[in-house]
């Protein structure tokens, strides 16, 4: 089901409104709530929709920074290999020296976002584009992207969003160090020339790419595979759909259930929340069916410690909203 469709089902459903005439103000409630419900329900269970297995990122050889993919929480591997994070401070307290060790990467630690997939590999003008024609600027819908970075200075400069349509600024920035916008209805592209520098989604403030230091420095080019799940995808378009289908009736009963509340009716809210309860626990029946019949699994490793799965399932099913 499209995002429209479930919000305005749920409308009628509870009787709050009628399904072809949903207020503006009731319909942005219900989008946020139904975004808060589907998140609660994203992090309490690893789906096998949300998995990413292989995607593959290059190291050359002397380079120990990577900068992993927009979309994921990540464990990261070699072809054969777990790559295990590790405490960069403990081991600095013990043995600093290390840090210049080279050979195949065999940990990582994590360092701070940063705001593009790539730097500029020269100076040169940034442009902005969005994916959808409804983004463009005006003084009553300010669409702004502001690009901070180094132009010989650090500064920043304003590019004002038309649409599908490029906007290219004046200052030449060598290096981009963070990038802010205002919520958009689409994605957000940030070139030099032609080259893709980094994507932004429409929901999000500001460019955000993980990334972690290789440890040893690798003294070969090595292809290293991310294994893991998706960042939750936020809802934003009337016609997007629920990445996790087995979700979708508890989903619904869930924004349902809120629906209920904001008109006083709690005892109807309680129904839908205990009918919500057993839906999703048939969805997780039906995900550990699959997993046993083909053995997949996630890897024990990444992002989260050493030899733990990305997300604890030991409380699945437990929640507030349970």
């Amino acid at each position: 089901m499209q995002t429209i469709d479930i919000i305005k089902n749920a409308c009628a459903k509870t009787g709050i409104a009628p399904l072809d005439a949903v207020p503006t103000n009731l319909y942005n409630f219900a989008l946020n709530t139904l975004n808060r419900v589907y998140e609660d329900l994203w992090n309490i269970y690893p789906f096998r929709d949300q998995k990413l297995i292989g995607v593959t990122c290059t190291l050359t050889s002397g380079e120990d920074e990577l900068v992993l993919p927009q979309d994921v929480q990540s464990a990261v591997r070699t072809a054969t290999d777990p790559i295990f994070p590790i405490n960069e401070l403990m081991l600095d307290n013990f043995a600093p020296e290390v840090f210049d060790d080279t050979g195949e990467p065999t940990n990582f630690f994590n360092l701070p976002y940063v705001p593009v997939l790539v730097q500029p590999i020269a100076a040169g003008t940034i442009n902005v584009v969005s994916d959808s024609a409804s983004d463009v600027h005006s003084a009553s819908a300010p669409l702004v992207v502001r690009i901070f970075g180094t132009a010989s200075v650090l500064t920043h400069e304003d590019l004002n969003l038309n649409g599908t349509n490029a906007v290219t600024g004046t200052l030449s920035f060598s290096e981009i160090t963070q990038i802010s916008k205002p919520i958009t209805a689409g994605r957000i592209t940030v070139k030099r020339d032609t080259t893709t520098l980094g994507t932004i989604p429409g929901w999000a403030y500001q460019g955000q790419y993980r990334r972690i230091r290789m440890y040893p420095i690798p003294d070969a080019a090595y292809t290293v595979y991310v294994d893991g799940i998706r960042q939750f995808p936020r809802l934003t378009s009337d016609y997007d759909a629920i990445l996790l289908t087995k979700v979708e009736s508890a989903i619904f009963s869930l924004l349902c259930a809120e629906l209920h509340e904001l008109k006083g009716d709690n005892e109807s809210a309680q129904v839908e929340r205990a009918k919500a309860s057993d839906q999703f626990a048939i969805a997780i029946k039906q995900e550990e069916r699959i997993e046993s019949e083909d053995n997949a699994r996630y890897p024990a490793y990444g992002m989260f410690g050493d030899s733990v799965f990305p997300i604890d399932t030991s409380n699945t099913g437990v929640g507030r909203m349970y």
